[in-house]
């Protein structure tokens, strides 16, 4: 999977973009208690509440809450200069993609499913067609002295070649269209599910199937949520990565995962995931320092202020070179397999 470090829609990792600056500008001058919701999370609630009643999944494990290393997935770090020093690309400008200071909010497609078939289905066509048109021209080769074995031939290249050829083309072709034509072939992204740290809300949508169009907006609290982890196996038995996942105490059908924000290939990833989203949920915690997140850091008013105190620079990670990031994510990186191992 793609490294879920894109840069949000409407912004760039160097701050540029078509952000409102007015908006942006009374952001800066609210105060905590003014720009959270009433419902914006806190660790105190798990305190306050009884514990969630706990589901019962064979080779699921429940995570500990509360217990924060302050550790980020390494796939936040790795990699990421170019990311940084990146300009927005016009074309994702109308993703609702987010990865911000208010929400990280994932998208998927309505009908993305027939660009698969057009681009796989279409390649396979075309070079089957082409194998079909190479093997009756040589075949013609051998019939060349019988008329009605030739004109057989010549059917069979027109049915089983060229025709394939033909459609294996035009659905690659398909695929090939300006992105305007395209979006109406294969609809948008559209939004599927979203952490809010400012309201403290975890949100599913729900769409009715092939249009986009939306049936159902479910929202609970954050503090509702029981997270797990478990091991991913192929058919044959053996791991195949990790995976965190976060289910309704009331409903296991109601659940969040890494799935379009990260892919952990160890306990130790999908561990970190869990400690990166609660610090990224808790407002009375500034927003986990990640490059990704930098720039949005002097936008939300608890980590503002925890800068402030602490000295941060506000460019700490992009006034790195490539070579220090990448020192950093293995230093992360190490420490999340001691973690993982029970190490510290």
């Amino acid at each position: 999977m793609t490294k879920a470090t894109s840069v949000p829609a409407g912004s760039n990792a160097n701050g540029k973009g078509n952000v409102n600056t007015n908006e942006a500008y009374h952001e800066k001058q609210l105060s905590a208690r003014e720009y959270y919701a009433n419902t914006a999370y806190s660790s105190e609630m798990w305190k306050q509440q009884p514990h969630n009643k706990k589901h019962f999944f064979s080779g699921m494990f429940e995570l500990a809450v509360n217990d924060i290393r302050n550790v980020i997935p390494k796939d936040y770090i790795d990699d990421t200069y170019e990311i940084l020093h990146a300009e927005m690309d016009p074309d994702e400008a109308h993703i609702p993609f987010s990865f911000d200071h208010e929400k990280i909010c994932t998208v998927k497609g309505t009908r993305e499913f027939f660009a698969i078939i057009c681009t796989l289905g279409g390649y396979i066509t075309l070079i089957g067609g082409g194998v079909f048109i190479i093997g009756g021209l040589l075949l013609m080769l051998l019939v060349m002295n019988n008329p009605e074995r030739l004109e057989n031939m010549q059917e069979f290249i027109c049915y089983f070649g060229l025709l394939p050829a033909f459609i294996g083309g035009l659905m690659i072709g398909i695929t090939k269209l300006p992105r305007s034509i395209g979006l109406v072939i294969f609809g948008s992204g559209v939004r599927d599910f979203e952490f809010n740290r400012r309201t403290g809300m975890l949100t599913r949508w729900k769409y009715i199937p092939l249009t986009g169009i939306k049936r159902r907006t479910i929202s609970k609290p954050f503090s509702e949520f029981v997270p797990y982890v478990y091991q991913l196996r192929t058919g044959a038995g053996t791991g195949a990565g990790w995976n965190m996942i976060m289910m309704h105490k009331d409903s296991r059908r109601l659940s969040f995962g890494t799935s379009g924000l990260l892919n952990p290939i160890s306990h130790g990833d999908a561990m970190a995931f869990w400690d990166f989203i609660q610090c990224y949920m808790d407002i009375s915690r500034p927003l986990p320092d990640t490059p990704i997140l930098e720039i949005h850091r002097q936008k939300d008013p608890v980590t503002r202020e925890h800068d402030k105190e602490t000295g941060r620079p506000e460019r700490y990670w992009r006034d790195m070179t490539h070579d220090e990031i990448q020192v950093k994510a293995m230093e992360m990186r190490q420490r999340i397999e001691r973690l993982a191992k029970g190490e510290e």
